[in-house]
C-alpha cells in the first residue's frame, strides 16, 4: 500500500467479534478472492454507484466496501480518506452475518455494539450506518453498499429499497467484471494453444460472443439511465439543500423505479448468460417493454411513443431489450431538442417478424446507413455528444444471436431501423 494512504488499523480503534463459522467463512474468502478486486484501481462504475448515493441519501459517506478476512477493503468511497479498516471494529463485517437484511444503525451512541468503537468516537464520527449486503450467485455475503452520516437519522421503506437495489447492483458489476476476466483467459488460452490463425478466430468467436455481448450490454447499456438516475439524485439533494424535502420524494421515487426496472434488465442479463446455448423465449408485450425503456431516461426529455404491435410474440426478452436500449437511447441522444417522437410498428413478413423503428430526430446521411453497426462508429465527428460508438453493433450483435438482423434505412425524416425476427 502507498504511503501515502493510510489504513485504520484494528488496534486503534477496539475489537467487534465478527463470528463467521469456519468452513462458511472459507468459502466466501474463496469467492471473494476470486474475484481478483481486492487492492484494484478505482473503476468508474462502482465510483459512480458511491456518488449516486451520497447524493440520493444526503450522506457524507458511501462506500462500497468489501470484507476480506482480516480487513475491511474500499472498493470505491466517498467522503472519507481511508483506503481500509480492520475487519474487526467494521460495521459492515456486522452486516455481512445477516445477508437477506439491511443493517441500519440510527444512533451508534445508543448501540452497545458500536457506542464505544473508535470510528464512533474519533474520525469519522459515524453517528449512523445503513449497510445492504452484497451477495453473489452461490448466497456468499462478499461486502456492503452503505451510507454513513455524522448525525442521528433513520430510513424511510423507499430508502431502504434503494440501498438494497444498489447492493445487487454492485454484485452484478462485480458478476459483469470476473465475466471481462473470464472472456480474457479465453483469449490467452487459445492463443498459447496450437490452432492455426484462422482456426483460432473461429474458435474465439463462437466461445467468447454471447460473453463479449453481455459485458458490452453491462457495461454500455446502462450507462444512460445511470446518468439520468444521477441527475435526479442531484435535484433531490438540492431540494434538500433548500430545505423543501417534500419536493425531493418524487425525484427519489423515480430512482427508486427506475433502478427496480435496470435491477430487472440485468438479471435478465445475467440469466442468458448461464444457459445462452438454449436462452429461453418468452411472451413478448412490446408496448410494455418499450414503455419500461423509456421510462428509464430523463424526464425532463418528452418522449411521445407509440407502439403499433398487436397481441404477443414469443423471442428472448434480455437480448431485445439490449437492441431497443439502445435504439431509444440514440432517438433520444441525437434528437437535437427536448423533446422525441418514437413510433414502434409490428408486422408479419415472409420470414417471420418485422419491426420497424421510426423517429422525428435529424435522420441519417445515406453514407452511414451500413458503417454506423461498425464498433466505435461515431456520426458525431467533434464529440459534442457523449458515447462510445458501440451502441449499435451490440444491438446487431443481439439481433444475430437471435438468428434475425437488423438494419438502417433511408429515410426523409428521422432514423428508420428495421429488426428482422424469425
Amino acid at each position: 500500500m502507498d504511503s501515502g494512504r493510510r489504513r485504520v488499523m484494528a488496534s486503534e480503534l477496539g475489537s467487534l467479534d465478527v463470528g463467521a463459522s469456519d468452513a462458511r467463512e472459507a468459502d466466501r474468502l474463496h469467492a471473494l478472492r476470486a474475484l481478483d478486486i481486492l487492492d484494484s484501481p478505482p473503476e468508474g462504475t462502482f465510483d459512480d454507484l458511491v456518488k449516486m448515493l451520497s447524493m440520493t441519501f444526503g450522506a457524507p459517506i458511501s462506500l462500497v466496501s468489501l470484507v476480506d478476512e482480516d480487513r475491511q477493503w474500499f472498493k470505491a468511497k466517498v467522503g472519507l480518506d481511508a483506503e481500509s479498516t480492520g475487519r474487526d471494529v467494521s460495521f459492515c463485517s456486522v452486516a455481512i452475518r445477516r445477508p437477506d437484511e439491511i443493517l441500519v444503525v440510527e444512533d451508534t451512541l445508543l448501540d452497545p455494539r458500536f457506542r464505544e468503537n473508535g470510528l464512533v468516537t474519533g474520525d469519522p464520527k459515524i453517528r449512523f450506518y445503513a449497510g445492504a449486503p452484497i451477495v453473489d450467485e452461490d448466497d456468499h455475503a462478499l461486502g456492503t453498499v452503505c451510507v454513513i452520516d455524522r448525525q442521528p437519522r433513520s430510513l424511510t421503506p423507499e430508502q431502504r429499497e434503494l440501498l438494497r437495489l444498489a447492493a445487487r447492483h454492485a454484485g452484478q458489476l462485480l458478476h459483469g467484471r470476473k465475466a471481462q476476466r473470464e472472456l480474457a483467459a479465453v483469449v490467452c488460452d487459445l492463443a498459447e494453444s496450437n490452432l492455426d490463425k484462422a482456426g483460432l478466430v473461429e474458435h474465439l468467436e463462437r466461445k467468447t460472443s454471447t460473453l463479449e455481448q453481455l459485458v458490452r450490454a453491462l457495461c454500455h447499456d446502462f450507462s444512460s439511465p445511470l446518468h439520468a438516475i444521477k441527475h435526479l439524485a442531484e435535484w433531490a439533494l438540492e431540494d434538500l439543500e433548500r430545505g423543501t424535502p417534500e419536493s425531493a420524494k418524487p425525484h427519489v421515487s423515480q430512482i427508486l423505479k427506475r433502478t427496480s426496472r435496470l435491477d430487472e434488465m440485468q438479471r435478465g442479463l445475467l440469466d442468458y448468460l448461464r444457459d445462452p446455448e438454449s436462452p429461453l423465449a418468452v411472451p413478448i408485450d412490446l408496448q410494455e417493454l418499450l414503455t419500461g425503456i423509456v421510462a428509464l431516461y430523463d424526464h425532463k426529455m418528452a418522449v411521445r411513443l407509440e407502439v403499433e404491435s398487436p397481441g404477443t410474440f414469443r423471442s428472448v426478452r434480455p437480448l431485445l431489450v439490449t437492441i431497443f436500449l439502445n435504439l431509444v437511447a440514440n432517438s433520444i441522444k441525437y434528437c437535437g431538442s427536448d423533446q422525441v417522437a418514437i413510433s414502434v410498428r409490428r408486422q408479419a413478413s415472409e420470414s417471420g417478424t418485422e419491426i420497424h423503428f421510426r423517429d422525428d430526430g435529424p435522420g441519417l446521411p445515406p453514407r452511414a446507413l451500413e458503417r454506423i453497426f461498425e464498433p466505435f462508429a461515431r456520426l458525431d465527428p467533434h464529440g459534442t455528444i457523449l458515447g462510445t460508438g458501440l451502441g449499435l453493433s451490440v444491438a446487431r450483435k443481439a439481433s444475430e444471436t437471435l438468428g434475425g438482423s437488423i438494419e438502417a434505412r433511408p429515410s426523409e425524416t428521422g432514423a428508420h431501423f428495421v429488426l428482422f425476427l424469425p
